[in-house]
């Protein structure tokens, strides 16, 4: 396993640089059980080698024709090819609106912001912020994450929120997929416009996350620990999916870990539903723009379920046809 860097600054650096998406985008994909080595995950993408995730198309009266991409956060080494669908939007589109601007990351800041936030604070350690049962989740996996360099000493120094987002990084750097091979980077590779739009901030998405109250930071990182030992059948069925646009295995993915623990459904609520909500504003106002009549804008992020945003734009009364 790779090893995990004591420093808090260093181990920002190293995360936000692999990424150059964000902290959530990792943590998404630990929600829905991206973890340990995935033998074989090439193979996910085999057939003719293209992607077919879920993309729509929503149609405006007097504004641009919007196109909508779901996305996963992470890919094969080589990284994703679409089909010939998306790749002539990505050729095309005028406009592309992403979660955050990842290529205009700055490692430095990211660095800085991130080391901020993460270290617990009033000499409190992990252990006296934990619940019993996620302690002993933590101490039951303490020979692997020791090995990682994960010792219980240098983990005590963590928030719980910034722990379960090390382990997505641990998992990636061990296993045949890539953070940095996502699908937000192969389409920043080849989108053809000018004009690339955020719908938040770095510095947002961190805050989103260190204001998570305790006891949900808590649930995240039992979720994440408890779950490792399956990483393998979760991730291939996750990208799968993704992959042949599987709107209801996504939909299943998309709320991993409820069953046992209900009260995580409180997490997702945060993470995906409220920011959703908020994201319909804005697209709603490009949308509107008679400014952009004529034009096409791509928009890449969470599509599927009745909070996604294609269905939240149906119920705002725009026009909505499937192309995967």
């Amino acid at each position: 396993m790779a090893r995990f860097q004591r420093n808090p600054r260093a181990r920002a650096r190293s995360f936000g640089g692999a990424t150059r998406g964000g902290v959530v985008l990792a943590l998404v994909v630990l929600l829905v059980g991206a973890c340990s080595r995935a033998p074989g995950a090439a193979a996910v993408a085999a057939d003719d080698g293209l992607a077919r995730p879920p993309f729509v198309r929503i149609d405006t009266e007097a504004g641009p024709t919007l196109f909508v991409l779901g996305t996963v956060h992470l890919g094969p080494a080589e990284g994703w090819r679409f089909s010939p669908e998306i790749e002539h939007v990505l050729a095309e589109a005028d406009t592309l609106v992403l979660e955050i601007d990842v290529a205009a990351l700055d490692p430095d800041a990211v660095a800085d912001a991130t080391a901020e936030r993460v270290i617990l604070q009033g000499g409190k350690r992990l252990p006296d912020v934990l619940s019993p049962e996620t302690n002993a989740v933590l101490e039951a996996r303490d020979p692997e994450l020791s090995a990682a360099g994960l010792t219980a000493r240098a983990r005590s120094l963590y928030e719980p929120w910034f722990l379960a987002v090390g382990l997505v990084e641990l998992i990636a750097q061990r296993s045949d997929w890539s953070l940095a091979a996502s699908a937000e980077a192969a389409v920043l590779e080849r989108f053809g416009g000018d004009e690339t739009l955020a719908l938040e901030t770095y510095v947002a998405q961190l805050d989103m996350l260190d204001g998570l109250p305790l006891a949900l930071q808590d649930l995240l990182l039992r979720d994440a620990l408890s779950r490792l030992g399956k990483a393998d059948e979760d991730l291939i069925e996750l990208v799968d999916a993704w992959r042949r646009g599987d709107r209801p295995a996504l939909i299943d993915q998309s709320r991993a870990g409820v069953d046992e623990l209900p009260e995580l459904e409180r997490v997702y609520t945060v993470l995906l539903d409220d920011r959703n909500e908020r994201w319909i504003e804005r697209l709603d106002a490009i949308a509107r723009d008679p400014a952009r009549r004529d034009q096409t804008v791509l928009v890449a992020l969470h599509v599927v379920g009745d909070v996604g945003v294609p269905a939240l734009l149906q119920k705002a009364g725009y026009s909505v046809t499937r192309i995967h």
